[in-house]
């Protein structure tokens, strides 16, 4: 299986080399990688982990519309964020990085068998949780960002949700297919929304509430109720099958 392993990282080296780059190098996966720079300085800062590196607009929603732009229509890529710590299994058991490339070869032949242009993994590493859902599910199911993948349909993000982005863009790939190919065999740890020198930084609590009233008007017709978190934050369940509720 051919595959691009896409990474977006702005202004911190350090917390790459330390998490996602070691799961690249270990898995001996260098040579499938582009790193998305927004800087000078990243051109500079990055260059020594001998990566083929693009240059991106700066920006989160920016750079990811950008990538989307700049893969060929079909194209398959592996959407991997710079602050990945591991990969689980079903049972607990972390994968070793030299099985990476088995696993999203896996699932990127499960979605061309099944006409499915939009997938992930499991949102939350917790095998209690991982269990109650179905091996692998095609229907409405939430895909969060730090890792999914995709045969490249170049669909953008509107701009006007900023922070609810991974729910965005499974809605519009919802929207487009009828499918998500979501594996619930397999999750992963990431970095998320923890201070750190450089990436996208923290929400406060006014733009989490910004984000979560922009994404129920636009798209509030695909979600089944929304879960208010001790941090603040908010995420959605969706219909599983919006056409049928």
């Amino acid at each position: 299986m051919s595959y691009t392993i896409a990474i977006p990282t702005y202004k911190r080296p350090e917390t790459f080399e330390k998490k996602t780059f070691q799961l690249i190098k270990n898995g001996k996966l260098e040579d499938k990688v582009k790193l998305f720079i927004q800087s000078d300085d990243d051109e500079r800062d990055y260059a020594r982990f001998g990566l083929e590196m693009v240059r991106a607009p700066a920006g989160f929603i920016n750079v990811c519309n950008f990538m989307y732009k700049h893969f060929e229509m079909n194209e398959a890529v592996v959407v991997l964020h710079d602050d990945l710590e591991w990969f689980n299994d079903v049972n607990g058991r972390r994968l070793h990085a030299e099985e990476l490339d088995d696993l999203f070869t896996m699932c990127l032949d499960h979605m061309i068998e099944h006409n499915i242009f939009y997938g992930g993994l499991y949102p939350c590493p917790n095998p209690y949780f991982m269990k109650n859902s179905p091996p692998i599910s095609h229907d409405l199911r939430f895909i969060h960002e730090p890792v999914h993948f995709m045969y490249n349909m170049k669909i953008y993000h509107s701009g006007v949700i900023q922070g609810k982005a991974d729910y965005e863009r499974t809605v519009l790939y919802w929207k487009a297919t009828g499918k998500i190919a979501r594996f619930n065999e397999y999750s992963f740890k990431t970095q998320y929304n923890k201070p750190s020198k450089g990436g996208y930084g923290v929400r406060d609590q006014a733009t989490h509430d910004k984000d979560t009233a922009d994404f129920l008007k636009y798209y509030g017709e695909f979600v089944s109720h929304t879960r208010r978190h001790k941090s603040g934050s908010s995420s959605f369940v969706f219909h599983r099958r919006p056409d049928e509720r």
